[in-house]
């Protein structure tokens, strides 16, 4: 459900930069991929960094 919502968003989101914005449909479609890559790449980030924050915790364990 959630999915099927942000894809209705990413698709509106796309039909504002091409008509409101008067961008083309080659430029909006870079520009959404480059959003898109951008929000896959922080949601990577984040998972890494609390795989970072877990071995951390285990070193200062580890420590004591």
């Amino acid at each position: 459900m959630v999915r099927l919502i942000v894809n209705i968003l990413i698709i509106g989101f796309w039909f504002l930069m091409v008509k409101e914005l008067s961008l083309g449909k080659g430029a909006a479609t870079i520009l959404l991929f480059i959003f898109c890559f951008a929000t896959y790449i922080d949601e990577r980030l984040s998972k890494l960094n609390e795989k970072i924050d877990k071995l951390n915790d285990k070193i200062n364990e580890l420590r004591k």
